[in-house]
Order: C-alpha cells, then sequence, then structure tokens
C-alpha cells in the first residue's frame, strides 16, 4: 500500500507502473496531475480514488489494471489523455461528478461531452441514444464482455480497435448514421455471428455475414459464417476483412474484384486454400502473411503488383506462379515460405527486394530472367540448398557469384 503526502502536485509518468502487488495507493488533494502510464499493469488495485483538484489525467495511466472495478472522475478534471483505461478488463462502473464540464457517464458510457467521443464502455454498457455520442473511441469497448451491441443512429464513426478482442460479442447492430467504420474496429471478435445495418445507412450494409462499403464497393468484414455476395458488388477485399474468419479452409473470391489489401486475410491459420479470379490486378502488404496452412492460392495473369510480405510465414506453401505483368517482388514476400521448393521468376520483373525469399529452406532451384537488375544481398538468406538458374552475362549471375551462391548459366 501507498501513501502519497500531502503536498505532492504531480504523480510523474510511470511511477508506480508494473508493482504488480501494489493494492492500494492514496493519492492526496494537492495532486494536480497523474501521468501517462503513472499505474500502469498495477494488476493487484481494485479501487482507486481520484481527488478533487486532480485536473488532467495522462494517457495509459491506469492501461492494466485488470483488478480495476469502479472509478470516479472527480468535477475538477479537464484533460484525459488517450486510453486511460485500456486493458481494465474488470471495470463495473465508471461515474463523473455532475459538475464536471468535460466529461459524463451514461448508461455504463465514459464521454467527453464537447468531441461527443465515447472513451470508455464496458460489459453492460448501452450507447446512449440520445445524441450525446456521435463517435465510439479508439479501443472503447476492447476485451470487454459485451454479448451485444446497438450502435445508435446518432452515431457517426467507429474508431479503431474500438471493439477488438470482444470474444463474446455475438451480435451488432448498425445505425443509419455511422459513415465511417475503421479496420480494425471489430478485429478478433471470433464469435461474432451476425452484423445488421439499418436500411436508412447511406454508406454501409449486411448481407450474408458480410459488411460492406458502398462508397467504394468494398468488403469492409467477412464473418466466420459469411458468404460473399456474388452479385459483382465488391470491388476490393478491405483491410483485416478476414480477420474474424479464424475456422475457414476454402475461400473463393468472387469474379469481379480487383484489389485485395493490406492484412485482408492475415493470420488465418486454418485456411488451406485461396482461389482468386482473374479481376485481381493488386494484392497489398501482409495480404496473406500468417497463413500457415495455406497450402495453395493462384496468382491470376491480370495480377500486377504484390506487396511487402504478402504471403510471409505461408509455410506450407509448396508451390507458386508469379504472374507476368508482375515488375517487382517488394521485401519479404516469400519469408519463410518454409515448404516452396521450386520457383521461376518471369521475364519482366526488374528486383527481388530485401528477404523476399528469407528462410525459405526447402527452395531448391529459382530460374530468373535477364529483365532482373536488382537483387537485395539477402533476399535468398538462409536458402542453403538452392541453386539460382540464369542467363550468361546477366546480373542474376554475377549476383550469385558474389554472394556465394550455388548457379548455373541456361540459355533463354
Amino acid at each position: 500500500n501507498v501513501v502519497i503526502r500531502d503536498g505532492v502536485t504531480e504523480i510523474g509518468e510511470q511511477a508506480f507502473a508494473g508493482c504488480k502487488r501494489l493494492e492500494s495507493i492514496t493519492i492526496p488533494k494537492s495532486v494536480r496531475k497523474i501521468g501517462k502510464a503513472a499505474v500502469g499493469n498495477c494488476s493487484s488495485i481494485m479501487e482507486i480514488e481520484i481527488p478533487e483538484g486532480v485536473v488532467e489525467i495522462g494517457e495509459y495511466a491506469f492501461y492494466g489494471c485488470t483488478g480495476l472495478g469502479n472509478v470516479h472522475i472527480p468535477a475538477s478534471v479537464e484533460k484525459i489523455g488517450e486510453q486511460i483505461f485500456c486493458g481494465c478488463t474488470d471495470i463495473k462502473s465508471i461515474t463523473v461528478d455532475e459538475k464536471n464540464r468535460k466529461y459524463v457517464s451514461k448508461e455504463n458510457c465514459f464521454i467527453e461531452t464537447e468531441s461527443k467521443t465515447l472513451i470508455y464502455g464496458h460489459g453492460t454498457s448501452v450507447i446512449p441514444d440520445d445524441g450525446c455520442v456521435e463517435k465510439i473511441g479508439e479501443s472503447a469497448f476492447e476485451k470487454r464482455g459485451l454479448t451485444q451491441i446497438t450502435v445508435p443512429d446518432c452515431v457517426t464513426e467507429i474508431a479503431e480497435n474500438a471493439f477488438k478482442d470482444c470474444d463474446r460479442l455475438t451480435s451488432v447492430k448498425i445505425g443509419s448514421g455511422v459513415s465511417n467504420i475503421a479496420d480494425t474496429a471489430f478485429h478478433g471478435c471470433k464469435n461474432l455471428a451476425k452484423i445488421t445495418v439499418s436500411e436508412d445507412n447511406q454508406r454501409y450494409r449486411s448481407k450474408n455475414g458480410c459488411l460492406i462499403d458502398l462508397s467504394n464497393q468494398t468488403l469492409v468484414m467477412c464473418l466466420t459464417n459469411g458468404v460473399i455476395p456474388d452479385d459483382k458488388s465488391i470491388k476490393r477485399i478491405g483491410s483485416c476483412a478476414f480477420c474474424n474468419s479464424s475456422t475457414v479452409k476454402s475461400i473463393r473470391i468472387l469474379d469481379g474484384v480487383t484489389v485485395i489489401e493490406k492484412n485482408a486475410f492475415r493470420v488465418l491459420y486454418a485456411a488451406e486454400e485461396i482461389i482468386m479470379p482473374e479481376s485481381v490486378i493488386v494484392i497489398g502488404d501482409y495480404a496473406f502473411s500468417g497463413c500457415y496452412n495455406l497450402k495453395y492460392v493462384n496468382l491470376p495473369d491480370s495480377l500486377t503488383s504484390i506487396g511487402v510480405s504478402a504471403f510471409y510465414g505461408c509455410y506450407n506453401l509448396t508451390d507458386i506462379k508469379i504472374p507476368r505483368y508482375v515488375k517487382r517482388i517488394p521485401v519479404g514476400t516469400f519469408n519463410k515460405c518454409g515448404n516452396l521448393k521450386s520457383l521461376t521468376i518471369p521475364n519482366g520483373v526488374t528486383s527481388i527486394g530485401n528477404s523476399a525469399f528469407r528462410g525459405c529452406y526447402s527452395l531448391k532451384s529459382v530460374k530468373i530472367p535477364a529483365s532482373v537488375t536488382s537483387i537485395c544481398a539477402n533476399a535468398f538468406t538462409d536458402c542453403d540448398n538452392m541453386t539460382i538458374y540464369a542467363p550468361e552475362g546477366s546480373y542474376t549471375v554475377q549476383y550469385a557469384k558474389e554472394n556465394h551462391i550455388k548457379y548455373e548459366v541456361i540459355n533463354v
């Protein structure tokens, strides 16, 4: 237990951070500021009394205080940093003095009045529908015990990680006013089975377990039981769109999709097969990264661009055909594809980036055309059993010599 003496005006940054055995802290009325992460990760603290007189609470001030149950914000508090209660998974209530001009508590939601931002909610929260909330803030409900939630018509924005890792959440209703949903708003909601959008919403709609952005024809999210609409209404697979589809083994992307955005299928551990149509022209950064069990993916001839680390860690991928219109193989594209055995780089590719094939332990042969004029020094690091096949006099032959890589000259 800690008692701070009267006269102290500030609790400094990380002053008690990580004191996991600390059970209580008494803050005197002289304190005006609680600094950044001042009481962070003090998991044994169950209650903190913030005295009248405190004006500012820094970001992450109570981060990771998993035992914290009840919090009262006095009238004097005028400034609160970002995510002060992030990781406080056991909070039952946050109350605010009715004289506070900056913050209010309604329906078990902690709200900044001027910006109309819901800063923090928990398992029993109901988002007010009286207009006092227009934005669900970053990480506002992260890791809370929500089972269902209704986002009322007055809300216009759902920020990053707003409902991240709410693993009990099964149903979401989105009102007519929502016009901006962040890519990671529902990331990690692995049991989310139903999402509905008001028919009056002008930007989003829900169909077949999918959330769709009508403004750019983007699939924002596909639930585990979702089916991508086959009406060609989708042109883009959005960032993190399949991050909640952890048990899906086979995915068929329907014709009409042109762009697969960054992280779209990232860490789909169960996925074994992904079929892409000839309409796809761009695969974004980390799009299939971490799909450990992925055995087959077709890269369509229409493809022109593959992003950074797009297939990083796809350990069970044994074969890949790079289309002819691709010009660059960027950083980490096939890094740690440990079962990839052979590869032909098509004529037209000009560069192979840093760690592009690093850790491809099973790779035995790579054919590289004369069009390649740039290969990073560690592009093939840890490919100890590999032989490079390249035209005589090409840049690649010189690269192989300089980096002591086994090679053979071929006629093209």
